[in-house]
């Protein structure tokens, strides 16, 4: 059945009956076994390799007991799907990913999966005429009766974890509705009823945000025995920085993450976002004035072997975005997933290839927040 009863409306809550709470993330998989479709060029992808990654992801989430699987975008490479029963649903997930692990996908729009909005026979390219195509296609598939495991019921939703003694909120955010701001955004694909202006985007997220911790913060110092501490993870397809192939080039076309999702994240205190799209492996620390940080932590490089580092040290960041903003902890072109694991007192992130493709370091980064109020 659907993980939600309605489009448009969030998930129902998920109680685990033991901690720590743990799932599994991964992006940018989409990639398509069969070769007769058009999916665009091959030769910056391994096939064989994520294989690996598919299997992987089923073992290491068996043996951490993960809740649930979450997928930050770029399902379905380059032109994303023209209905909720594209052959791609099997090709593309049910016989890679979606075979390994029964667990449901809670899942989000990236950069490719807007292409399918746009007819690429044209030119320039034009918004197809037919509805339920492209992110439309991708939001239906969560309420077909054949669906077993996917779950993307709008452009963003919150997921509520409900531990023995503590309670997680992960906010899912559209943010290639949001990189539309940048000039250069390829706004053919936007024009769909249902996709949220870059300024409504915004102040959804903070009030979603900022809203939950604020609620948090007054139960607990109501010293009600009800009170609970609450974790914030934000989930979305694009980073606010990157050490990768946009650390140059999203300089400018990602500025909006930077000057406008970054500080929402700071305000609202959130203690972990989880973002692809850079096709590399990393992880930052994003500063904050009292010295707590933001950890974020890039799984965008579950497929694509085009990935490049771009800032490998410290002081390449600095020299770019300033001194103290990011702390770069780790980055890597490698295909990996990523492990989180949360108690009450922290949250443990690891950054894991399959041993078969990194057998002398399989875990590329190991990182915990602690828990702060």
């Amino acid at each position: 059945r659907a993980c939600t009863p309605a489009r448009g409306t969030s998930p129902a809550p998920l109680r685990a009956s033991r901690e720590p709470v743990s799932f599994v993330a991964l992006g940018d998989w989409g990639l398509d076994l069969d070769h007769g479709h058009d999916d665009g060029p091959r030769d910056d992808w391994d096939l064989g390799g994520v294989r690996k990654v598919a299997a992987f992801l089923g073992r290491t989430a068996r043996s951490i007991g993960a809740l649930f699987v979450l997928n930050v975008g770029d399902n379905f490479y380059q032109y994303g799907v023209q209905s909720a029963a594209d052959p791609r649903w099997r090709t593309t997930f049910q016989e890679l990913f979606g075979q390994e692990t029964a667990l449901t996908w809670y899942s989000m729009l990236g950069n490719h999966d807007y292409k399918g909005n746009l007819d690429y026979s044209a030119e320039p390219p034009r918004r197809r005429d037919p509805p339920g195509v492209g992110v439309e296609a991708e939001m239906n598939h969560t309420f077909l009766p054949s669906n077993r495991n996917w779950c993307l019921p709008a452009h963003n939703y919150t997921l509520r974890v409900a531990a023995p003694s503590f309670d997680v909120l992960v906010v899912v955010f559209d943010s290639q509705a949001v990189v539309r701001l940048d000039p250069d955004a390829d706004s053919g694909a936007y024009d769909g009823p249902t996709v949220p202006a870059p300024e409504d985007q915004l102040r959804w997220l903070e009030d979603t945000l900022c809203d939950a911790r604020r609620a948090a913060r007054e139960s607990a110092s109501s010293a009600s025995s009800a009170s609970r501490p609450l974790w914030l993870v934000t989930a979305a397809h694009h980073p606010v920085v990157s050490a990768g192939t946009y650390f140059w080039k999203g300089v400018e076309q990602f500025r909006v993450m930077r000057e406008r999702v970054g500080p929402v994240l700071d305000r609202c205190g959130v203690h972990l976002h989880l973002h692809g799209h850079d096709h590399v492996s990393e992880a930052f620390d994003l500063m904050r004035a009292d010295g707590s940080a933001t950890l974020q932590v890039g799984v965008g490089a579950t497929a694509k072997t085009n990935g490049k580092i771009n800032a490998a040290s410290q002081a390449d960041v600095d020299a770019t975005y300033g001194a103290g903003k990011y702390v770069l902890r780790a980055a890597e072109a490698r295909l990996a997933i990523s492990t989180v694991s949360i108690s009450a007192e922290e949250i443990q992130v690891v950054l894991r290839s399959p041993p078969s493709l990194a057998p002398a370091a399989p875990r590329l980064f190991e990182g915990t927040v602690p828990w702060r109020p």
